[in-house]
């Protein structure tokens, strides 16, 4: 889990009186005014369109008691939470068979709702403020299938590593409440079910916890990893590799912090061979793969310096090196919006500012089960 300090309060919450400023709100992003226009199935959602329930669901959450009696930090992250939690919808929604659906919103409204984030939408925000709002959107639907998934037990804990599972079963609650349904009682009880299931589990308050890194990482990559079990670490050596968008400051920590270790920089490959960084990559990385093996081979420890921004990429640079015996670390490295504008600027080699905000809207930040270790520099 992210843990840097928590001080964003959203402007907009509810007065004393429960009052929401639902018109200053909606003005605040366009993007609202498409969920009015966006329908739902009348079965599960009789209430009507996407903006009619994000209302009903926002006005739920700010009744449970776990609400109120939380800090306004923690208030604004699950309001804001709730806010976005269906902002994909409208570009997911399709008719099968006469009933309306929305599949895969979740995940696309958390990787929308980074880049909105990011940017400023409601403000400025810490790393873990706003991870902490895009896993609760990611997630907001675990608690009601998660006894539906292969393996329940790892959902559950993955989910613990990366955000508070006692408020995404609060923001789950809230969004069954704010609905019209005629199951609407056993979808609760589902959410009662996850609550009991994750306290079981020891991760419904805090992270599951692990003995170390490598336990973690070793259940999180095992289909059938026992959560106690610990491994012995057999590595003797590790692997750095650097994450973050460009301009975050990757080349700036192998100079400070590189300790004279040798590098992998996908920067210096195509400068070297003449090859544009637009396009498909897969020749680039290809030729760093094969300079990572001559270091791999030799369990020598070096850095990877590359952008690293889809979880999936990251995922096959650990398979690599942890199939040579290499302890990996993931750095990611993280600066604000405007700062990455100006960095970029000023860099010798700048990248087309519509490039640059590509590279926005397609990262994922690491999680803390990807490697080892993972660290994060803001």
């Amino acid at each position: 889990m992210i843990t840097t300090e928590k001080s964003y309060t959203f402007k907009y919450l509810p007065n004393e009186a429960g009052s929401v400023d639902w018109e200053s709100i909606k003005n605040i992003y366009d993007g609202f005014s498409l969920l009015e226009d966006c329908p739902q199935d009348p079965i599960h959602h009789a209430e009507g369109n996407v903006w009619v329930h994000t209302q009903m669901v926002t006005e739920e959450l700010i009744k449970l008691e776990y609400y109120k009696n939380c800090s306004k930090e923690i208030q604004s992250l699950l309001f804001v939470s709730a806010l976005l939690h269906d902002i994909s919808k409208p570009e997911c929604t399709q008719t099968v068979n006469g009933k309306i659906t929305a599949p895969g919103h979740a995940k696309k409204g958390a990787q929308k709702s980074r880049g909105l984030l990011y940017r400023g939408l409601f403000g400025a925000m810490s790393l873990y403020e706003r991870e902490s709002i895009i896993t609760l959107i990611r997630n907001h639907g675990l608690p009601i299938w998660f006894w539906d998934k292969p393996n329940p037990e790892k959902m559950v804990v993955q989910a613990s590593l990366s955000g508070s599972l006692e408020q995404l079963a609060t923001l789950s609650e809230a969004d069954m409440l704010g609905r019209i349904c005629s199951d609407q009682e056993e979808m609760l009880g589902r959410v009662n079910y996850f609550r009991e299931f994750a306290k079981e589990k020891n991760c419904y308050t805090n992270p599951r916890p692990f003995e170390n890194g490598l336990a973690r990482f070793t259940y999180m990559k095992k289909e059938d990893g026992f959560l106690d079990y610990v491994p012995f670490d057999e590595s003797a050596f590790e692997v750095t590799i650097l994450s973050g968008l460009p301009g975050a400051g990757k080349d700036t920590w192998v100079r400070e912090h590189g300790a004279g270790k040798p590098v992998v920089s996908l920067d210096e490959i195509r400068r070297k061979h003449k090859l544009s960084p637009k396009g498909n990559q897969g020749k680039v990385v290809q030729m760093g793969k094969e300079l990572a093996k001559t270091y791999l081979r030799k369990k020598q420890s070096f850095i990877w310096n590359a952008t690293n921004l889809i979880a999936l990429n990251r995922s096959r640079l650990v398979n690599l090196m942890t199939t040579y015996g290499a302890r990996v670390k993931i750095i990611y490295l993280e600066t604000n919006y405007k700062n990455l504008l100006k960095r970029n600027l000023e860099r010798e080699h700048a990248l087309p500012e519509k490039v640059l905000e590509k590279f926005i809207d397609k990262l994922e930040v690491p999680q803390i089960w990807e490697a080892h270790s993972v660290e994060y520099t803001v």
